[in-house]
């Protein structure tokens, strides 16, 4: 009886092993699946992480490129604005030599007709040196 007795209580003591050892397998076997998700999850974010980084990085050159095409638009237009500031005080400046030399009188040009060649009595004719520049614009820039 005493062996009976012994060998139930290994049955049962054998019986709860494996249950517990089949519970720990099942628990591992979770265990392996959430980390196999994590470690998934982890390549899809770090591949995302680089695709996004170049993206950026593409982005920021790109920023780069249209920064440095204004900056080299800005100063094409102050170098325009320079020009054009030059250009305007040379033609007071032309527009009082003649007024002194008394070739310019309200604003058209006074030239002979005669003394002019017949090449540019076209040009006379269409206004192109009849240029309007009042004495306000030249106050403005001084």
């Amino acid at each position: 009886m005493e062996l009976r007795k012994k060998l139930k209580s290994r049955k049962t003591y054998i019986k709860q092993l494996e249950a517990a050892l089949s519970y720990e397998v099942k628990h591992r076997r979770e265990m392996e699946d959430s980390l196999n998700s994590a470690q998934k999850e982890r390549r899809t974010l770090a591949t995302d992480y680089k695709s996004k980084s170049e993206e950026l990085a593409s982005a920021h050159k790109e920023i780069e490129k249209k920064s440095h095409a204004v900056k080299e638009q800005m100063e094409t237009a102050r170098q325009m604005a320079r020009q054009l500031q030059t250009t305007k005080q040379k033609i007071f400046a032309l527009k009082s030599h003649l007024q002194k030399e008394g070739l310019l009188r309200d604003g058209s040009l006074q030239t002979p007709v005669d003394s002019v060649p017949s090449r540019t009595n076209s040009a006379l004719s269409n206004d192109s040196l009849n240029w309007s520049v009042s004495d306000e614009e030249s106050e403005d820039s001084a």
